[in-house]
């Protein structure tokens, strides 16, 4: 077993740079875990462990902690070992949050949540600042004693890449949180009031609509005679829908359809992304480096990995994230490294070669998509999201609205089989 420091922070918000540090509770080894409610009483005790090398550091969603010790003046050393990663390598599928965790792998009872804390109703607290103080601390306790019981159960045989790779991942994760990107405010600001206006206008267009309820822009399509494109690619248990799927199909045809998608466009821009920026000098997010089941980064507030690249609009918005003075962005990407991966652990002889020889997956795939070798940008775009897809075992139906949302429109499950049955020919396996 390692020299192990096993902590846990308890805050008055997720922000460590506008929020207090409220407590930290902190167990070397598996000795009695230690409560401290200020960062002082916390470097005079442990100070030393957390710099040091050789005691590997224990968390649950390690970045968070990390980082907020940082920001108040400790020095956190890795290695690490995050038991929420290691979770879900150890099964990708169950949730791995600490509570639930607590119940199913150490068989604790009822174990008080986050949520039960804060209470409910007229009486529901804003923040753990507004908690008793005893009762904070002894949360704080528990989710350290939990947390060690976990790090005891995965660190028996872990997965080897959660060696290598994952727990070297900790302090790339604090830094990308911390570091965040530069807003551009002049440009932003103009960027706002050009959407805007363009919202306005298509609301101009209805009047008597309010465009941001889906039941209501049903009923106004279905009142102008659209019952049957509205059926086309509906949900199963649904007659009719104004989803994207429907709409980008109707929309070279229909000037409503494509008004409704350029409204929530333009609305979805305004809410996630410019609203939130304005009046803000540096925009940070939270990325989980276990946030899908496929084992991929993600990201929250905002979905830093999501601002849209591949639209006018889109651009606009990432070109209000600027580097800092003196700094530049830095663009690497690793190529095609999922059918890399496949090719490897497959053995196909076609993929393999594709590889050897300098080829592009991508373009084989939409090539056998549309069978013909001649290929635009565009449509080798729409073969890179379909040879993915289907590498991560999608099936039928989810190609089907994948290929819609890629402007493959008018298809139907039967041409989804037929691109399907092309791709996996031109394949062994």
């Amino acid at each position: 077993m390692h020299n192990t420091l096993t902590f846990d922070c308890e805050t008055s918000s997720l922000d460590p740079f506008t929020g207090r540090l409220l407590c930290t509770a902190v167990k070397h080894n598996d000795g009695v875990t230690m409560m401290f409610s200020t960062v002082k009483e916390l470097q005079d005790s442990c100070g030393m462990w957390f710099a040091d090398p050789a005691v590997l550091k224990v968390g649950h969603n390690l970045p968070f902690d990390v980082k907020w010790l940082r920001q108040n003046g400790v020095t956190v050393v890795g290695p690490y070992f995050d038991t929420k990663v290691a979770a879900r390598y150890k099964d990708p599928y169950t949730s791995n949050r600490l509570k639930d965790l607590a119940v199913s792998v150490l068989g604790v009872k009822n174990p008080v949540t986050f949520k039960s804390l804060l209470g409910k109703g007229k009486k529901r607290k804003k923040s753990l600042s507004e908690v008793d103080s005893s009762v904070r601390e002894q949360y704080c306790k528990d989710d350290v004693e939990y947390t060690y019981g976990l790090y005891k159960h995965y660190s028996t045989n872990p997965n080897p890449f959660f060696t290598l790779i994952e727990g070297r991942l900790t302090d790339v994760v604090v830094d990308m949180e911390c570091s965040g990107f530069t807003v551009d405010q002049q440009q932003l600001q103009s960027l706002r009031i050009y959407l805007e206006a363009e919202r306005d206008t298509v609301v101009k267009k209805y009047p008597g609509i309010n465009l941001n309820s889906p039941k209501q822009v049903l009923e106004a399509m279905i009142a102008r005679g659209y019952s049957r494109e509205l059926s086309l690619y509906a949900s199963h248990g649904q007659a009719t829908s104004t989803n994207k799927l429907i709409l980008r199909s109707m929309a070279q045809q229909v000037t409503m359809a494509s008004d409704i998608l350029r409204h929530r466009t333009v609305g979805k821009l305004l809410s996630s992304y410019v609203v939130p920026m304005t009046g803000v000098t540096t925009l940070r997010g939270s990325f989980n480096q276990v946030g899908t089941k496929t084992g991929r980064f993600s990201s929250s507030k905002p979905n830093l990995q999501q601002v849209p690249k591949r639209s006018k609009d889109g651009l606009l918005v990432r070109k209000c994230l600027v580097p800092r003075p003196d700094h530049v962005f830095v663009v690497s990407d690793l190529s095609q490294i999922e059918p890399r991966l496949y090719a490897q652990a497959s053995r196909d002889p076609r993929l393999l070669q594709v590889f050897r020889t300098g080829g592009d997956f991508h373009a084989l795939v939409t090539q056998a998509m549309f069978g013909r070798v001649s290929i635009s940008k565009d449509e080798r775009q729409v073969g890179k999201v379909l040879g993915l897809s289907m590498l991560y075992g999608a099936g039928t139906r989810r190609l089907l609205e994948t290929l819609v949302k890629e402007g493959i429109l008018n298809i139907t499950e039967a041409d989804v089989e037929s691109f399907r049955r092309k791709v996996t020919s031109t394949f062994r396996h």
